[in-house]
């Protein structure tokens, strides 16, 4: 019997944030036909991020972004042009995401399965992740870690000034160790409605 061709795969990656402990990681199923910038949205929900900053994906050597960022490189291609599954085709194994290029976070995306696309279910979907998103503006990985022995030590100089400025805002006093699957993957949800796609539409 010939196998029936999977037009629509289903691809599951795990994100990896780089540099940082504890550790910050998030495996989330996406569909194959959405386009590079779609993803990027994407990640930014999954990881916690706030889209306040540049990104880039990298693939093989070559960078893909927004059409008018030139990131003073000779030529950068147009991630709306690029789709996750034409991505993965190029990167085999495994690409990159940065964003913030000041603060420099990098992220590796491995591809751990290719699945088919099953009627009614629902994409995207977070399965599972670990830690807590490091807070915008805080200088990248090095200045993550430093922040974090700042407010765990009531000794340090500057440890009010620094807890205050972590949890500005916040309901909930930041925790480097807390992840919320369910809360992510809602968030996935109203992104994908945002997006005006997910499975359960088609």
């Amino acid at each position: 019997m010939v196998a029936r061709k999977v037009k629509e795969p289903v691809f599951g990656l795990k994100v990896i944030l780089m540099g940082v402990q504890p550790a910050v990681w998030r495996r989330v199923r996406m569909p194959g036909d959405i386009k590079l910038h779609e993803v990027h949205e994407l990640l930014q929900v999954l990881m916690g991020w706030r889209n306040a900053h540049l990104h880039r994906f990298v693939i093989k050597g070559e960078e893909y972004a927004p059409k008018w960022s030139e990131y003073g490189m000779a030529k950068v291609r147009d991630e709306r042009r690029t789709t996750l599954e034409r991505a993965v085709k190029l990167a085999g194994e495994s690409f990159g995401y940065d964003y913030d290029f000041g603060d420099g976070w990098h992220h590796d995306i491995t591809i751990e399965e290719t699945l088919p696309w099953v009627k009614g279910s629902w994409i995207p979907v977070c399965r599972e992740g670990a830690g807590a998103c490091p807070p915008e503006d805080c200088g990248g990985p090095i200045g993550y870690q430093q922040l974090l022995e700042c407010v765990s030590d009531p000794n340090h100089e500057r440890y009010e000034e620094r807890n205050d400025w972590l949890n500005a805002g916040r309901r909930i006093k930041f925790d480097s160790d807390r992840f919320d699957l369910e809360w992510t993957d809602q968030a996935l949800r109203w992104t994908a409605r945002d997006l005006r796609w997910h499975a359960g539409s088609r």
